[in-house]
Parts: C-alpha cells; sequence; structure tokens
C-alpha cells in the first residue's frame, strides 16, 4: 500500500465518495482535523502532567546529582517544546471553511495539505515528548539509585 499525495488522495476520494460529492469529502476532512486536535489535547495533557509533577518532586531529584540534573532539564526543555509545537502548529485555530482556492478542488487540495502539515507538527511533537519523557525517567531513575 502507497502513500498518496494530496492530488491522488483526492482522487482516491472521489473514486469512493464520487465524482460530485464534495460534502461526503469536505466532511471528512473536518473528521480529520477533530481527531488531530483531539490528540493533540492527550499530548497536551502529558505535557501539563510532566510539568506539574516536576515542580513537586523534582527538586528533590535534581539534588541527587548532575546527572539526574541534566537529564531532568533536557526532558523538561523536550517537553515545554513538544507543548509548543502543539500550541502554534496543531491548535493553529483556522476553520476550513474559510478556505477557498477558487475551486472545490482546490480548495479540498488545500485544506489536504494543511491537514498534513498539522499531522507532521503532531508527530514531532510526539517525538519531543517521548524523548522527554525518557530524560526525565533517566533522570528518577538515578535518582532512586543514588538514595538506596
Amino acid at each position: 500500500m502507497k502513500r498518496l499525495n494530496p492530488v491522488d488522495e483526492l482522487a482516491n476520494l472521489k473514486s469512493i465518495y464520487g465524482e460530485g460529492n464534495h460534502a461526503d469529502i469536505y466532511g471528512l476532512l473536518r473528521d480529520a482535523f477533530a481527531t488531530l486536535q483531539a490528540r493533540s489535547h492527550v499530548l497536551l495533557s502529558l505535557v501539563t502532567i510532566c510539568l506539574t509533577i516536576t515542580g513537586f518532586s523534582g527538586p528533590k531529584v535534581a539534588a541527587s546529582g548532575e546527572i539526574s540534573k541534566v537529564a531532568m532539564v533536557i526532558g523538561l526543555c523536550l517537553a515545554l517544546s513538544s507543548g509548543g509545537c502543539l500550541l502554534v502548529g496543531a491548535f493553529d485555530l483556522h476553520w476550513i471553511t474559510r478556505y477557498s482556492a477558487g475551486s472545490v478542488d482546490d480548495s479540498l487540495l488545500h485544506i489536504i495539505g494543511i491537514r498534513n502539515r498539522r499531522t507532521r507538527i503532531y508527530r514531532i511533537a510526539m517525538l519531543l515528548l517521548i524523548a522527554g519523557l525518557t530524560s526525565y525517567v533517566a533522570s528518577v531513575v538515578v535518582y532512586m539509585l543514588t538514595t538506596l
């Protein structure tokens, strides 16, 4: 199975929904934006939890040694970067009804492009959060190993 570019994706959607059935295609894209928004909320919640927990236990963990301190700072920076990506990328609020590129097909292609861009930003934010949480967990592991 191959990944389609926006032009081929639109052609595929037309073959599924029918050549003149723009309303259903538009609805599908609207739902894709809603799915992306919901998943982005979950990631942002994880970022918030990470920052909140660090506020309570971070100073004690960081005080256990240089490695813990550096790993915690790296983890926090990566988690915060993840949140920033989400806020300026995936959560960028623009209504899809405001886009008009001349023809309906051109407008749909533009909306598919925006969806693809936001999906890429979401994936970057997810990878940043995973790396941040990994670093944060490493700092906690070092803390636990040094306080035994």
